[in-house]
Formats: structure tokens, C-alpha cells, sequence
């Protein structure tokens, strides 16, 4: 696939960025005198500087997804979860609860809920957005300070000093107005969502939906006003076209499969300014109602291509994955036993995933599944 330009700017200052990180970690090689003969010494320090970057780089994320929190509140966003890696944290009432939950391609997340209750009405967009950069350059300036304050230790300046580097990269690539990999970053979003009150619905809505699955409630159980499929030109911007997926998954909520099916093939037909990861996701789904539909084996072999098998290997731990991987065993290879592992592991995977609404649906789906297999076996 043909990368665009932003992705190549986001590839080009992250180069910059590790040399710039280099440059600290070079002054401070030679003032430590690595090649004065004790060579365990050296690799010992040099390895404790890698690691140094690496707990950097760490930071300057737990850093950045708390600027979003931190600046969100501040302009009555409400905290939904906080998510470093696959460590999360997942308001449940009044209280915080621990859980572990991981997204391909994502490093952290801290998704809020927006104020008021009305999708159409004016509210706050450019500090939530924008407070995870923010809090990037308010870390760096800080580290920049210490590193000059310790430039008499040579570890410290280059920690320091590298740190602050990766916090003004991190603001960098997440503030300015990019779209890597067709899903717009922290900076585009600010600037789509002052300029464009159809992306501002939007995003109240996506992060709306988000706080009440949190809470319990299934997405047919919502809105329906909130799925109102988005117009021919509003699928060239990511923030609408991410509508048009939530009408297809609340299609596949409500049971119908086949209105879901032909919405799915409309949509990755033209997919518009839909981000990747949905694309691999609505074709997941379309592969599951199609092997408890009509089940023609070539039409799932056409969906299962390279790149969509690669997308299901990254993405094995979401349920909606596993159920589809474990429809395939059970209908479509006929292997029973590769079906059961994959039950069990679903089952280990839902008792401690974050979200129950979403596992008491992908439980009755996969129960779908099975009758569907018992169906055939007794109806040639």
C-alpha cells in the first residue's frame, strides 16, 4: 500500500528525533571515555543508556495520554479510561478499576467523555485534543532544565537531555495537523473539529458511545439518531467515516446480519477516509455473517487475501476477532478441535476483558456460530 505524505513526515521526524537523542548520547560517550581500555565498563554504561531511552520514550507517552486527561478535565471532559500499553485504567462508577486491554498500533489512550447531551451543540474540542502535545513540551522543558542543571554527569545530561528531545518529538508528530496511515492524528483532529461542526457531532458521538459501552449500555440500545449514516462527502474526512462503521456494528448488534453484510461490502467498496484498522475489522465481520448465511466457501476464501490475514494476526486479541477466527475452525475448515482451543481462549479472554456489554455480545454470537455448525451437520 502507497504511504502518504503524512505518514512519510511522521517516518522523517522520528529519524530526527533518534538523532538528535543520538547527539546527547554521543557527548556523553566521549566525556565518559569509552575507549580507555575498560571495555565491560563501557558496554555497561552504554547499555544502561539504551535502556534510559527507552524508559524515555515510556514516559513521554504515560505523559502525553495524561494531557489529554489533565486538559480535558480542565474544560469538563469527563475521565472514561486511561490506557498505557496494555495497562488500563476503566471508570467503573465512581472508582477506577485496573484491567489489562491492548489496540494494534496504539502505544496509549485516554478517552474522555464530552460535556453536555446534546451531539449538535457547541462545545470544548482544541485543549482535549491537543493537551497530550502540550504536556509533551512542558516535560521536555523540564528535562532540557535538569540536563544543563546535571551537565557535570555525563548519564545525566544524556538521559535527560534525550528525554527532552523525545517530548518535543512526540509533541512534533502528534500536534502538528497529520494523517499517518489514513487515521488522522491529535493535531489534524484539533484543526477538522474547530473548522467543521458535522466532525464535531461526530466526535461527541464516537466518544460518547465509548463512555456509555463503559457503562453497560449496547450500542442498539443507543440513539439510533446517532448512526445516521454520513453523506458522500463526509466520508473523505476519518472522524465521519468512523460513522458509518458504528451503523454497521450496531446493524451487527440489532442481529441483522444482512442489512450488515450489504452496508460492510458498501462501505469497504468505498471506503472513503475510513482508517485501516476498521477496514480489517468490517471485513472480519463480513466474513462472520457470511459463514452463518450463506456460507460459500469462495467468497470467504476471497475475503481471507494477505493483507486481511495479516490484519487478523495483529489484531487476535479483540473478541470480534476471535469469534470470527473461531467461526472459520468450526464452519469453514471443519476442525473441531482448533474451534475448542480457540473457544478456550476466548473464554480466558472474556473473563477479564474490560468491556461485559461487549463480551455478553460476542458470547451470543459465537453461541450463533455453533448452531449454525449443528444446523449443517444435521440439514445436508
Amino acid at each position: 500500500m502507497k504511504k502518504n505524505k503524512g505518514t512519510w513526515i511522521a517516518a522523517l521526524m522520528f529519524l530526527l528525533i533518534g538523532g538528535a537523542a543520538g547527539l546527547f548520547m554521543g557527548r556523553a560517550l566521549r566525556r565518559l571515555g569509552l575507549d580507555d581500555g575498560d571495555w565491560l565498563h563501557s558496554m555497561a554504561t552504554l547499555a544502561v543508556m539504551l535502556w534510559g531511552l527507552i524508559l524515555a520514550m515510556v514516559v513521554q507517552i504515560a505523559v502525553h495520554e495524561a494531557g489529554h486527561g489533565v486538559f480535558g478535565a480542565l474544560t469538563g471532559y469527563r475521565l472514561v479510561s486511561y490506557r498505557i500499553f496494555s495497562l488500563m485504567w476503566l471508570r467503573d462508577g465512581d472508582r477506577l478499576r485496573f484491567c489489562r486491554f491492548s489496540l494494534a498500533g496504539t502505544g496509549g489512550q485516554c478517552l474522555m467523555e464530552p460535556p453536555g447531551d446534546d451531539p449538535n451543540a457547541d462545545f470544548p474540542v482544541t485543549l482535549y485534543n491537543l493537551g497530550g502535545s502540550l504536556m509533551n513540551l512542558v516535560c521536555a522543558a523540564v528535562c532540557f532544565a535538569l540536563a544543563f542543571a546535571f551537565r557535570a554527569s555525563p548519564v545525566a545530561w544524556m538521559l535527560l537531555g534525550a528525554s527532552g528531545v523525545v517530548g518535543v518529538g512526540f509533541a512534533l508528530v502528534n500536534g502538528l495537523p497529520l494523517t499517518p496511515n489514513m487515521m488522522n492524528n491529535d493535531g489534524r483532529n484539533a484543526l477538522e473539529l474547530r473548522r467543521d461542526a458535522t466532525a464535531r457531532r461526530a466526535f461527541w458521538i464516537q466518544m460518547k458511545i465509548n463512555a456509555l459501552t463503559g457503562r453497560g449500555v449496547r450500542l442498539k440500545d443507543m440513539p439510533a439518531e446517532w448512526f445516521a449514516l454520513p453523506g458522500g462527502e463526509e466520508m473523505n474526512a476519518s472522524l465521519t467515516a468512523t460513522l458509518a462503521v458504528l451503523a454497521a456494528n450496531r446493524l451487527m448488534d440489532e442481529r441483522r446480519f444482512a442489512e450488515a453484510d450489504a452496508l460492510m461490502a458498501r462501505l469497504l467498496a468505498n471506503p472513503g477516509a475510513i482508517p485501516g484498522i476498521y477496514r480489517a475489522m468490517l471485513t472480519c465481520d463480513r466474513i462472520y455473517c457470511e459463514l452463518i448465511g450463506e456460507n460459500h466457501p469462495q467468497a470467504v476464501d476471497a475475503m481471507l487475501d494477505k493483507t486481511q490475514l495479516k490484519a487478523m494476526k495483529a489484531l487476535a486479541k479483540l473478541p470480534s476477532v476471535m469469534r470470527t477466527q473461531y467461526a472459520l475452525a468450526l464452519i469453514h475448515e471443519k476442525d473441531a478441535a482448533r474451534a475448542a482451543r480457540l473457544e478456550t481462549r476466548f473464554n480466558a479472554l472474556l473473563a477479564k476483558y474490560p468491556y461485559p456489554v461487549e463480551a455478553r455480545c460476542e458470547r451470543e454470537l459465537m453461541e450463533r456460530a455453533r448452531i449454525k455448525n449443528e444446523q449443517q451437520e444435521v440439514i445436508p
